[in-house]
């Protein structure tokens, strides 16, 4: 099985010059030349780069089947996180790794007590759409919570002379990760659903019985999710009871399997799964509390709903007073300090990722931190940025008309003041007077 990639000899480990950008050459190889290039510390970019170029950037995309991903297990300011750590044991035991990954490897930056790695998947398609290319691989990105940064198909990866590695030589069927997303949050809507509704009210018993539904073979993942879910939910001992009753690790023991859990997966994974097997979750005593609806009293980071709505409101409060919104032209206008300019680039979108980009920073001591977790994994998709967007869009005070500008036609709007005509007088530059319009001259 051989593919195409290209590597850089220039760069070594983590040493990097700016030079040496323009070493990149193509190699075709199988995995074990792949790894080679790895341990020998060589730099690896997924691409084949335009004909042959030595110049790693996106415009020099040309094709790939290979698609790399960076586990850090790492939030925005470089800390380690607890809630969804994913260590390399782990990915060693997922089954959808197992089943369909190419190689894992460590990165240099790797040590015992802080898994850092990578995982790498040989497509049975080749991607020459950069564009369709960053749709799949941010799939991956999602599901394994990685490193969202590496999305671009001129990405590079730094080797690793001292790398650990496991090496599995499967081709990926790229239809599995086209489903991927639609799966996944159809899983995390329900369990934060669950967690709401039935959290606090399954007992032993009850955990028992969906178990039993579920069988003691659903596969490696499934079945790995549900062993978390009740090491979370129950205390360590009910739990190993619950898991050697149900389908006990031969192997490494349930107590290893249950201290080793996923820390993200709680009592709605196993309900979700039970009722997927056909358990009547009808049965299943709900919360007495009525989920608040009153968004004030809702228990958030930061007092804003976790949903689209809720990222609309975290938008007009941190970048509200530099936007407005035109709904006779369709238009963002964006406050340059003297006047209202139309956002004909767009950077208001850029505004949105900035929000997502907050909602990674989590305190895992507080009572939302799972809630915040999912949200943000699911807020990074397009379709979720642009209804950010959309909703922001007729708030009042952001929502105006082209008759809302400029309606005060003796104020004039020069570099340095407003000039008042009717009085004679200047004022300092003001949002509120909605003026789109400025005339290079400075008062004097």
């Amino acid at each position: 099985m051989e593919f195409q990639y290209s590597i850089n000899r220039k760069m070594h480990n983590k040493n990097r010059k700016a030079s040496d950008d323009y070493h990149w050459e193509l190699v075709r190889s199988e995995t074990n030349v792949l790894l080679e290039h790895i341990l020998a510390g060589h730099a690896i970019c997924p691409a084949v780069l335009k004909d042959y170029s030595k110049v790693r950037n996106l415009e020099n995309f040309k094709r790939s089947q290979l698609f790399m991903i960076d586990i850090d297990n790492a939030d925005k300011d470089g800390k380690k996180i607890k809630l969804g750590y994913f260590g390399f044991d782990d990915a060693q035991n997922d089954q959808f790794i197992r089943r369909n990954g190419l190689l894992l490897y460590t990165t240099p930056s790797h040590t015992e007590d802080w898994h850092k790695f990578r995982i790498v998947f040989f497509s049975n398609k080749r991607i020459y759409d950069k564009e369709e290319y960053k749709q799949l691989i941010t799939k991956l990105i999602h599901a394994y919570n990685s490193d969202p940064s590496t999305s671009s198909g001129a990405t590079y990866f730094y080797g690793n002379t001292e790398a650990l590695y496991v090496t599995y030589e499967n081709e990926l069927d790229i239809s599995l990760v086209q489903r991927m997303s639609d799966n996944r949050t159809e899983q995390s809507d329900f369990e934060e659903e669950a967690r709401h509704t039935y959290n606090g009210n399954i007992t032993k018993e009850l955990a028992k019985q969906m178990l039993s539904a579920i069988g003691p073979m659903p596969g490696y993942d499934v079945w790995f999710q549900c062993v978390s879910a009740t090491g979370n939910y129950f205390d360590k001992n009910e739990a190993i009871d619950l898991v050697n009753e149900w389908s006990p690790d031969k192997n490494q023991g349930t107590e290893y399997k249950i201290e080793h859990r996923y820390k993200k997966f709680g009592i709605g994974t196993l309900i979700y799964h039970a009722k997927k097997a056909g358990f009547d979750i009808s049965q299943l005593p709900r919360s007495m509390k009525k989920k608040k609806e009153n968004y004030n009293e809702l228990k958030t980071h930061d007092g804003f709903e976790y949903s689209d709505l809720g990222n609309s409101r975290r938008l007009i409060a941190k970048y509200g007073a530099n936007l407005k919104y035109n709904n006779t032209d369709g238009n963002w206008y964006r406050w340059n300090g003297t006047c209202w300019l139309k956002d004909e680039k767009n950077h208001v979108f850029e505004y949105t990722k900035l929000i997502v980009d907050e909602l990674k920073i989590v305190d895992f001591n507080s009572p939302s931190a799972n809630d915040q977790v999912r949200h943000f994994k699911k807020s990074g998709d397009r379709s979720r940025l642009t209804s950010m967007l959309a909703l922001a869009e007729t708030v009042p005070g952001i929502s105006k008309l082209t008759t809302d500008f400029d309606q005060d036609h003796y104020k004039i709007n020069l570099q340095n003041v407003v000039y008042d005509l009717k009085t004679d007088t200047t004022k300092p530059h003001d949002r509120e007077l909605l003026q789109t319009k400025l005339m290079p001259i400075d008062y004097e």
